[in-house]
């Protein structure tokens, strides 16, 4: 962890600091104290705060000068590759790139210091915006998603009212999380919820880049859903933000499993796609993390499934929903509305549902983890081999399902003879 010294910088450049230096110790310290041990030196420009700088640079600091666009700095900055220059506006992304250089010994020295202040001048510029005429109103068919994707529980409370308002707004989306979290379908309820509704195409799959205008010819504005985002190569990252910065007929969904803020620093990552993906940002936390929301996110997923097989209304035993909370849910929510759906189907007969009992215990719950799946178990088609991504293969023998049977069969015996053996004991007290 490298400690950072931050000499008279402003609120602004100590924010943005700790926001693009995460896990970072920084050390506030005036111009005119000591420092000792600092591996980066940031410091904000002026004559004072210039000359601190210089002495504690001259003892090997790595030093980082933050200066306004038109402020000169001296020429000594330049003279050698463990010093810096980063001129305001900047975000974090510059922040990033000059601090890597710095820590890395790759900052840019004198003959380079012309060239980044005319990329910076560049890069502050406004793309032309295009002019083309608006597709006809086609249409085209909205794929239908329960509206309960943009609700709690299946969201976190405190992002209902952020997909509120990403529903009336026409700013590209980005939905940020792990495989499993819903990003899909809390992107299909989205476009869903517009008014007027989008369709969403999928891109690579339902339209091209290279085809959007003839699509939107064809079926008006809809939403253009790009899910991993950061799989597309730099050129077509570069071809979706130039389409972005025009008057597109689309809206852009887009999902990712993690910020590519580190492959924009490395060049892997468009960073012109990257700003304009960052409009409206929403990260979906693990399912391991929302332990809160686990007992209501059970109940909604199982009313969904009881009352499609006619079932009475089901609770959990505290034993199902330890068990639950112990389980690091790497499928998160799908996996979970899996789990949910395969239980209640090994416990209701739809012929019967009333001899279902309501109750799940922790014995009920068919949990399978990601581990490997012995061949001589795996059921009738279920593809076991070796793969360089693991799969997660879920096998209910017909042995399990018959135990499963017992186990419940006997208990509702014991409840009904509980039930029998009070109101016998209530009518003998009479």
């Amino acid at each position: 962890m490298a400690r950072v010294a931050l000499i008279d910088v402003t609120p602004e450049v100590r924010f943005s600091a700790q926001a693009a230096l995460p896990g970072h110790e920084f050390l506030d310290v005036t111009s005119g104290a000591e420092l000792d041990g600092a591996e980066l030196v940031i410091a904000e420009h002026g004559d004072e705060t210039t000359a601190a700088a210089a002495a504690i640079h001259d003892q090997g600091s790595p030093l980082l000068l933050i200066a306004d666009r038109d402020t000169s700095v001296p020429e000594w900055i330049y003279e050698g590759r463990r010093a810096s220059v980063l001129r305001r506006p900047f975000d974090l992304i510059d922040l990033k790139v000059k601090v890597r250089d710095l820590l890395t010994g790759n900052s840019r020295s004198a003959p380079a210091a012309a060239l980044d202040r005319q990329a910076e001048a560049s890069s502050a510029g406004v793309a032309p915006r295009s002019t083309g005429a608006q597709s006809p109103p086609a249409s085209a068919p909205v794929v239908r998603v329960s509206s309960t994707w943009l609700l709690h529980p299946r969201v976190p409370g405190a992002c209902e009212g952020f997909l509120r308002a990403a529903t009336c707004l026409p700013d590209p989306l980005w939905l940020v999380g792990e495989r499993g979290s819903g990003r899909r379908r809390i992107a299909m309820a989205v476009c869903e919820s517009a008014q007027p509704p989008l369709p969403m195409l999928t891109l690579g799959i339902d339209v091209m880049l290279a085809t959007i205008a003839e699509r939107a010819a064809e079926t008006g504005p809809f939403a253009l859903f790009v899910p991993e985002v950061q799989w597309l190569d730099l050129e077509q990252q570069d071809r979706l933000a130039e389409l972005l910065t025009g008057c597109p007929p689309f809206r852009l969904v887009a999902t990712s499993n993690h910020d590519p803020a580190d492959e924009v620093v490395a060049g892997t990552f468009s960073r012109r796609l990257y700003n304009v993906l960052a409009s409206l940002t929403l990260r979906l936390p693990p399912l391991r993390e929302r332990g809160d929301d686990m007992e209501a996110l059970l109940t909604s997923l199982a009313s969904r499934v009881c009352k499609l097989l006619g079932a009475p209304s089901v609770r959990f035993s505290p034993a199902a929903l330890e068990s639950v909370r112990a389980y690091p849910w790497p499928g998160n929510i799908i996996e979970l509305e899996a789990v949910v759906a395969r239980t209640l189907a090994m416990l209701v007969d739809p012929a019967v549902p009333e001899k279902f009992t309501g109750t799940i215990d922790a014995d009920d719950l068919v949990i399978m983890p990601t581990l490997d799946v012995p061949l001589a178990t795996a059921a009738i088609g279920e593809d076991v081999g070796e793969d360089e991504t693991p799969r997660r293969a879920v096998v209910v023998s017909l042995e399990d399902s018959a135990r499963r049977q017992e186990r419940t069969a006997a208990r509702q015996t014991e409840e009904l003879s509980a039930k029998a053996a009070a109101q016998t004991a209530k009518a003998a007290q009479a």
